[in-house]
């Protein structure tokens, strides 16, 4: 199994997400740099938990 396909798809995923949260709310894209190192852990969480099931 190739980890990092898997992590590709994962991040692309996460990035989508917030995209679209991002237009919901109608937050100003200056602040994604600082919301993107705040969720780091969150996704790298989510992958371990995904390959643990």
């Amino acid at each position: 199994m190739d980890y990092r396909i898997k992590y590709q798809e994962l991040l692309l995923r996460e990035k989508k997400r917030r995209a679209a949260e991002r237009s919901n709310s109608g937050e100003r894209c200056s602040s994604s740099s600082g919301e993107g190192s705040k969720q780091w852990p969150r996704t790298t969480k989510a992958l371990s938990n995904r390959e643990n099931l």
